[in-house]
């Protein structure tokens, strides 16, 4: 969910990320990570460079998800998703919807916090 007020990168990101899932599913949670663990250090200027680098260090072909990335089949995907969140009332990363509940502010929350919800909200009817 690219928040460009925050990242003017972050459309970008998510067309890597779109990429890189469609080469290794694996490879796109260690890219995401990577991503928000990087992010304070990502400028516009060399989003490029260094999005390969954290694809290519995830597992994934970073030139092809840097090709990927610019092709209009990407552009809609990241469209659509980003349609789909604002649907949903997603304003901001990460948030989590359990049963069609809306958890926001996780960064932080302990494993086992995040864990025991999910747990009560499995048992919950819908």
């Amino acid at each position: 969910f690219p928040i460009a007020l925050l990242h003017d990168w972050s459309y970008k990101a998510s067309s890597y990320a779109v990429c890189v899932q469609q080469q290794s599913p694996d490879a796109f949670w260690k890219f995401v990570q990577s991503v928000y663990d990087a992010q304070d250090g990502i400028t516009a200027a060399m989003a490029d460079a260094k999005l390969t680098e954290l694809a290519t260090a995830s597992g994934a072909n970073g030139q092809s998800a840097a090709a990927c990335s610019s092709t209009p089949q990407t552009r809609s995907a990241v469209d659509q998703s980003l349609a789909l969140g604002k649907q949903a009332g997603v304003t901001g990363t990460p948030t989590l919807f359990l049963n069609g509940r809306k958890i926001q502010n996780i960064t932080g929350t302990p494993y086992e916090v995040l864990s025991a919800i999910a747990k009560f909200q499995a048992g919950q009817k819908q």
